[in-house]
C-alpha cells in the first residue's frame, strides 16, 4: 500500500510543477504582446493624402489618438478650432502641419 501512495503522491507534484510552468510561459507571451502593443502605439505612422479630416474631407495634418483608442483626423484648420474640446479626451496629438509650410514654400 505504501508504494501505491508514493506513485500517487509523486503524481501530483508533477502536474503542479507543469502547470505552473505552463502559466509562467502563457504570462511571458502576455507580456511580449503587452510590449509590441505599446510598440505599435508609440510609433505612429506619418500622415499622407489618403488621411482625410474627418470633419470636412481635406487633408488631413493632425491625428488625435483619444484615451478610448479612437482617432480623429483633422486638417489644420478644423484642428485649431477643436484644439481646446479635444484636451479633456486625448491621449496623444499628432500634429504635422508644418507639412504645409513645406509645401507653401516650395510653391515660391
Amino acid at each position: 500500500m505504501f508504494p501505491i501512495q508514493m506513485t500517487e503522491m509523486s503524481e501530483e507534484p508533477l502536474k503542479l510543477e507543469q502547470y505552473q510552468k505552463d502559466q509562467r510561459k502563457k504570462t511571458s507571451i502576455r507580456r511580449e504582446e503587452d510590449r509590441m502593443s505599446e510598440q505599435l502605439i508609440l510609433e505612429p505612422t506619418p500622415l499622407n493624402a489618403i488621411d482625410r479630416c474627418d470633419r470636412c474631407g481635406a487633408q488631413a495634418y493632425v491625428r488625435a489618438t483619444l484615451l478610448n483608442g479612437g482617432e480623429l483626423l483633422f486638417c489644420g484648420h478644423h484642428a485649431k478650432e477643436y484644439a481646446e474640446g479635444l484636451k479633456p479626451v486625448v491621449a496623444k496629438i499628432q500634429d504635422e502641419t508644418n507639412k504645409l509650410a513645406e509645401v507653401a514654400s516650395d510653391a515660391r
